[in-house]
C-alpha cells in the first residue's frame, strides 16, 4: 500500500457503487475511456433519480405547514435538503476538485516519506467507516418496516429516505480521514524538526534542512486549506442538519410522536457528525502548532551554538506556524471546532425550555 487512494479504497469505492467517483481522470490516463463515460453517466442517473423521487415522495408526503405540523414539516424538508444537497455537491467534487486534495496528500506523503503503520491506519478507518455507514442505514430501515404499515409508495419512500443517508455520512467521513492524513503530515513535519534540532551544532551549521522543514510546513498548510475550501459547502451542511434535526427531534422525541429508538439513534448520527469534523479540525491545528512547542523546547539548550542564520530560520519558522495555524473557516458565519457540540446542547435545552411550555397548551 503506497498512496492515500488506496489506503482509503474502501469508502471511495462504497461511494463508487453510489454513483460518485472521485478519479476519473485516472480512468481516462490508462486508456478506459469508455469506463470514464459509463461513470459520469451511472453518477447523473444516480443524483437524478435520488432529486427526483425523493423530492416527489417528501412533496407528497410532507405534512401541510401549521402550528400544529411545525416540527415535523421541518423534519421533512431538513432531511430531504441535508440529503440531497450532500449529494449534489459530492457529484461536483467529481469534476475534479476532490481529485486535487488526492494529488496534494499523495505528493506530501512522497515528500515526507510516510511509513506503513500510517496507511494501515488509514485502511482500517475506511473499512470502519463503511461498515458503520451501512449498519446505521439498515438499522433505520428495519425500524421503518416494522413500524409502518405496508404501503408500497410509502415504504418505498421511505426506504430511499434512508438510503440517501450514504452519501452525508459518507462525505464526512471521508473529510474526516482526510483531515487525519494531514494532520499525520504536521507530525512528520514536527519529527523531522525535532531530529534536527537535537542534532548539535553539526546539523545547526546546515540551514538548508530547516528551509526545507519551514517549506514542508508550509505546503502542508496549503494542503490544509485546499481541504477546507472544497469541503466548505459540506460543513455548512453538515453543521446545518445536524443542529436542525437534533434540537427538532429532541422536542418530537419528548410529545412522544416517533418511536424512542428510532429517534436516538437518528440524534446520535447528528452528535458523530459533529463530534468528527470537530475532532478532525482541532486534531489539525493542534499538530500544526506542535512545531511552537518544539521551538520553544530546544531552544535554551542550543541558542548559544547557533549561529545568526540559524537563529533567523527559528524565527521564520515560528512566525510562518503562527501566521498560517490553520482554521476550518466556513464561510465566515463559523468555525468546525469540538465547542459546535456544547453549544448544541445548550441550544437544544433552551429550545426545549421554550416549548415545553406550549406542550399542553391547545393549538
Amino acid at each position: 500500500m503506497a498512496s492515500f487512494s488506496e489506503a482509503v479504497e474502501p469508502i471511495l469505492k462504497f461511494l463508487q457503487f453510489c454513483g460518485i467517483h472521485f478519479q476519473l481522470d485516472d480512468e481516462l490516463v490508462s486508456g478506459r475511456r469508455g469506463t470514464r463515460y459509463f461513470l459520469r453517466f451511472y453518477a447523473a442517473v444516480c443524483l437524478t433519480l435520488n432529486i427526483g423521487w425523493t423530492g416527489y415522495c417528501y412533496v407528497k408526503y410532507a405534512p401541510i405547514l401549521t402550528l400544529s405540523t411545525m416540527n415535523e414539516f421541518v423534519d421533512y424538508i431538513n432531511f430531504f435538503l441535508g440529503n440531497v444537497l450532500a449529494h449534489a455537491v459530492l457529484y461536483s467534487m467529481t469534476f475534479g476538485s476532490f481529485a486535487e486534495i488526492i494529488s496534494a496528500i499523495e505528493r506530501l506523503e512522497r515528500l515526507l516519506e510516510h511509513d506503513a503503520h500510517y496507511y494501515r491506519k488509514l485502511r482500517r478507518m475506511s473499512f470502519i467507516a463503511v461498515t458503520l455507514i451501512v449498519a446505521f442505514v439498515m438499522a433505520q430501515i428495519a425500524m421503518t418496516l416494522y413500524r409502518q404499515k405496508w404501503n408500497w409508495l410509502k415504504t418505498s419512500s421511505s426506504i430511499s429516505g434512508e438510503l440517501c443517508m450514504f452519501y452525508p455520512m459518507a462525505s464526512y467521513c471521508l473529510f474526516f480521514i482526510s483531515a487525519l492524513s494531514l494532520a499525520g503530515s504536521f507530525q512528520h513535519v514536527n519529527s523531522r524538526l525535532a531530529g534536527y534540532l537535537q542534532g548539535g551544532s553539526i546539523k545547526a551549521a546546515n540551514n538548508l534542512d530547516l528551509a526545507d522543514i519551514r517549506a514542508n510546513h508550509g505546503l502542508v498548510c496549503q494542503a490544509v486549506d485546499q481541504l477546507n475550501g472544497r469541503f466548505q459547502a459540506l460543513s455548512l451542511i453538515h453543521v446545518v442538519f445536524a443542529f436542525t434535526g437534533f434540537v427538532n427531534t429532541s422536542f418530537m422525541l419528548l410529545m412522544g410522536e416517533y418511536t424512542f429508538l428510532k429517534v436516538v439513534l437518528y440524534q446520535l448520527e447528528c452528535v458523530a457528525r459533529l463530534a468528527l469534523l470537530g475532532y478532525a479540525c482541532d486534531r489539525i491545528q493542534s499538530e500544526a502548532l506542535a512545531c511552537l512547542k518544539t521551538l520553544a523546547s530546544v531552544r535554551s539548550d542550543h541558542i548559544t551554538i547557533h549561529s545568526l542564520l540559524h537563529q533567523q530560520q527559528q524565527l521564520m519558522l515560528g512566525g510562518q506556524v503562527l501566521q498560517t495555524a490553520p482554521t476550518f473557516d466556513v464561510y465566515g458565519l463559523f468555525h468546525l471546532k469540538r465547542q459546535l457540540l456544547p453549544k448544541l446542547i445548550g441550544t437544544t435545552i433552551t429550545y426545549l425550555v421554550i416549548l415545553y411550555q406550549f406542550k399542553g397548551t391547545p393549538t
